[in-house]
């Protein structure tokens, strides 16, 4: 689905807004912060990269309250996060998750069943940034970062509470030689997987099929393998949800038991990225000088992709709101 397209399919919600924003005062809210996301959206767009992700992040912030109407939630008044002061790296710049609930990216999580601390928690950039499948694939590769497995074949010999899986992902070189690259690798244990695949919130459930299975390069620099998982009562969606149109297996984010769907992990990147351009701006600045700061291209490509997926994810948000 295009940028234009979702807004499209966004603008058309407003005529009959979705679940509780269906009439009254909470129509108009829903009506007045859809029109004022777009309108920081386009903002983003044409602004220029110093200063794009202030107006990106609220953009994520007025859908927020749009999301808020329709499921009927009363609203945070806060943020409910607040970036830690530091001067490292900006990829080690850390985010705090406050636990209190009167934040609105507590508020949004709850009306998407997002996942969101108990206790106030501390998150880095650099994690958060490596649990999107289309910004990990920038990260440097000598931050050892896990990166988002994509899982294919969604129901196959479904036995005993498991299935059979694809999986796909990035970065073979731990498991082959240079000189046997092509060679098939053999995984006969529950260690080998756990190497192969890193840290996921279902790590623990993970088998080899039938103890053992090829593991193979791709053409593309990626490998495969199929993985008998088990499901729980969650079913699937609970271990890998759908997302830009496959199925992903997150890494964790550390210190979270577990990983923000796709949009409040978006929400959390754009606060981080709209902090350290209002309140550090130099070295925000120095971080987007491609000619000498190895994450620029990352920094860039987090801004243009985050305002592609946000009238997706907001779609999806909204249209899934109980109906009264």
């Amino acid at each position: 689905m295009t940028l234009s397209a979702a807004w499209d399919w966004l603008r058309q919600t407003r005529a009959h807004p979705p679940g509780a924003a269906s009439e009254g005062e909470a129509a108009d809210a829903y009506r007045a912060a859809l029109q004022q996301s777009e309108d920081l959206a386009l903002a983003a767009e044409t602004t220029g990269r110093a200063a794009r992700s202030l107006p990106l992040f609220y953009a994520f912030s007025q859908a927020g309250q749009a999301i808020e109407a329709c499921h009927g939630a009363a609203g945070g008044r806060r943020h409910g996060l607040s970036l830690v002061e530091s001067t490292g790296p900006v990829l080690d710049r850390e985010l705090r998750i406050y636990a209190n609930p009167d934040g609105r990216y507590q508020s949004v999580s709850d009306c998407v069943r997002s996942a969101r601390p108990t206790t106030d928690e501390t998150v880095t950039l650099a994690d958060l940034i490596a649990s999107l499948p289309e910004l990990a694939v920038f990260l440097r590769p000598d931050l050892g970062m896990p990166a988002p497995l994509e899982l294919r074949q969604d129901v196959a010999l479904a036995d005993g509470g498991s299935i059979v899986v694809q999986v796909i992902g990035d970065g073979f070189e731990p498991l082959w030689d240079e000189a046997i690259l092509l060679t098939p690798h053999q995984l006969t244990s529950d260690e080998d997987l756990r190497a192969l695949t890193g840290t996921y919130p279902s790590s623990t459930a993970m088998r080899p099929e039938e103890g053992a299975f090829e593991c193979l390069p791709t053409i593309d620099g990626r490998w495969e393998a199929m993985v008998q998982v088990e499901i729980g009562e969650g079913g699937i969606d609970a271990i890998a949800s759908k997302y830009r149109g496959s199925r992903w297996l997150r890494p964790l984010i550390p210190p979270l038991r577990d990983t923000p769907s796709p949009l409040m992990t978006w929400w959390l990147v754009t606060y981080s990225l709209s902090m350290l351009a209002r309140y550090h701006p130099l070295d925000w600045v120095k971080a987007l000088d491609v000619d000498s700061s190895p994450d620029a291209v990352l920094l860039d490509r987090a801004m243009m992709e985050g305002l592609s997926v946000l009238p997706q994810l907001v779609l999806e948000a909204v249209t899934s709101a109980p109906q009264p």
